[in-house]
């Protein structure tokens, strides 16, 4: 996935594969072994004639849609014609560098983060407000492909890559670190526009939150419910803050969400106060304001 919330050219690869492979299974070709992989995996989530009707649906949005948000690389590679690991290589590096370029992705200096220098540039939070999502990458950080594996030198390579297509998968020279223990923490939130509920100028917020590392998973999280605030409060969270706590090698995923209380179903709303148990969070609310310094937001 990327952080900018519109159509582009290079966006959603491996859900696009995934399709594409699905299609390549009603069709009757001999899948690759990365398609097998992927098909593999939505059969372990749903039946046989489910994945052979998303394949005839990829197909048909392919031949009559425009504007697809799929990378053309994709849906315009002749069906019969795998798409193996060097490809998808060459295409995720594609990716990299466009989900990099985007106003709404930032750089951070990690030795700057650490002595405490600003992190947002006005630029990044304007697109923030744009686009209602962004993602921070600590400059220095390993970039790693998914599904690569580590070959004898360390260059990661994919699985069944040889010869000269290996050295062209392993181009962005990326090394692994060890893995660190990471903990994040919401601290606090300062309100740059109340939504407004129903009564008024006020908003109830919660906010809800999931990460994940290339080691661990994070919890679902679920702040309490916020009462009374309005534009320029600054609102600290209880101590219960911990959106992650586990070990990162390469890359550490965090989503943040916030919802207006009012705005919730009744049957959210009335387990909001105090809970943390609850697995999920409402489809879509329009968020109120934005957590401050976020060291690592994607979705």
């Amino acid at each position: 996935m990327r952080p900018q919330g519109r159509e582009g050219a290079k966006a959603n690869l491996m859900l696009a594969v995934a399709l594409r492979a699905a299609a390549r299974t009603e069709r009757g070709h001999q899948l690759g072994d990365l398609e097998n992989r992927l098909v593999q995996a939505m059969l372990a989530a749903m039946p046989q004639a489910d994945l052979v009707a998303v394949g005839r649906l990829y197909l048909f949005l392919v031949e009559y849609s425009t504007g697809l948000p799929f990378p053309v690389s994709v849906t315009g590679r002749p069906l019969g014609q795998a798409y193996d690991w060097a490809r998808y290589q060459q295409d995720w590096q594609a990716m990299a560098r466009e989900t990099m370029a985007q106003p709404n992705t930032a750089v951070v200096s990690r030795e700057g983060f650490a002595v405490g220098q600003e992190v947002d540039e006005p630029a990044f939070v304007e697109a923030l407000r744009t686009w209602r999502a962004g993602a921070s990458a600590m400059s220095g950080a390993v970039v790693i492909s998914p599904d690569t594996t580590a070959a004898v030198d360390g260059d990661p390579v994919a699985p069944g890559v040889e010869g000269a297509s290996a050295a062209e998968g392993s181009a962005m020279e990326v090394r692994a670190f060890d893995p660190v223990r990471v903990r994040l923490e919401m601290e606090s939130f300062h309100v740059l526009r109340a939504h407004g509920d129903q009564g008024g100028g006020k908003d109830e917020t919660y906010w809800c939150a999931s990460s994940g590392s290339d080691k661990a998973a994070g919890p679902a999280y679920r702040s309490e419910e916020i009462g009374g605030v309005q534009t320029g409060h600054t609102r600290t969270f209880d101590s219960d803050r911990v959106v992650f706590d586990g070990p990162v090698a390469g890359h550490l995923i965090l989503q943040i969400f916030c919802f207006e209380a009012d705005q919730s179903t009744s049957e959210t709303s009335s387990t909001v106060p105090g809970s943390r148990s609850a697995p999920t969070c409402p489809a879509a609310a329009s968020p109120a304001s934005w957590p401050t310094s976020t060291p690592w937001a994607s979705s």
